[in-house]
């Protein structure tokens, strides 16, 4: 793994300017697409197509205008800041296919420990009510439920071509690089290995506005920082996270 130049104040640099650039963009994007209606008079003249777009198009615009200033800012203020090259960096080349392989590994174990933990934490909740006449099962069932419809409000408008290239691709690839790739190392740099990867997952977690799936984020970023540690490079975290959202799109997709 190459020593790392930058530091945890470049980072939230980044994300400030992430965020500034977001809300420029968004205004732009806004001003210049109301204005294209205004003239075209697409409005009133196809409310149904105008609504539509409103609904589902939004939500896309909205994370891919965010995710392209988290990548000028990552480019600005570390890239060329530090004369780095991201595809040289970050990835091994003579281990990709490995790599790849590890990622894929690796996440189907976790699928595995997750799934059975789920079951078992079911079987105990109605053991656990058989023996003490509770309502455990209820709870955990509640809790589940909830998880699945927070779950399901997130995904919205996310389906589709659009939505396979945000969740599948891009989603992964830039969280990858700004998450793993850059505040992992700047706090790395600072910390030990064990510190390093429970602040960047809690921050991981926490950057994904879940409530109820917290807890299932922060470990699938605890695997994530673990594969990077292990070897050296974007593409194991990767091949991971982008399995993950596949997974989770497709039950989305099906409607479990």
């Amino acid at each position: 793994m190459h020593e790392c130049p930058w530091g945890i104040k470049d980072v939230f640099i980044v994300f400030v300017y992430a965020l500034v650039l977001f809300f420029v963009f968004s205004f732009w994007a806004t001003v210049f697409y109301f204005l294209f209606a205004f003239v075209f008079g697409f409005s009133r003249q196809a409310p149904g197509f105008y609504m539509h777009f409103v609904r589902h198009a939004s939500d896309f615009l909205t994370v891919v205008l965010f995710y392209s200033g988290l990548l000028a800012a990552m480019k600005v203020k570390i890239f060329d800041k530090y004369r780095i090259n991201p595809f040289v960096y970050f990835v091994r080349r003579e281990n990709v296919g490995r790599d790849i392989s590890l990622g894929l590994r690796s996440y189907l174990r976790f699928i595995l420990v997750i799934l059975s933990a789920i079951i078992l934490v079911d079987l105990a909740a109605k053991v656990w009510d058989i023996i003490f006449s509770s309502h455990a099962h209820e709870s955990v069932n509640a809790f589940f439920q909830a998880s699945e419809i927070e779950n399901a409000a997130t995904r919205k408008g996310q389906v589709g071509l659009s939505g396979f290239v945000l969740v599948f691709l891009l989603g992964p690839f830039l969280e990858e690089l700004f998450f793993r790739g850059c505040l992992y190392r700047a706090v790395r740099r600072r910390m030990n290995v064990l510190s390093a990867v429970l602040i960047s997952s809690f921050v991981f977690a926490l950057m994904h506005g879940y409530f109820f799936l917290f807890f299932y984020v922060f470990l699938v970023g605890l695997s994530l920082a673990y594969l990077y540690e292990k070897t050296g490079s974007l593409v194991a975290p990767l091949s991971f996270h982008m399995f993950n959202n596949l997974f989770v799109l497709v039950l989305f997709l099906l409607g479990l």
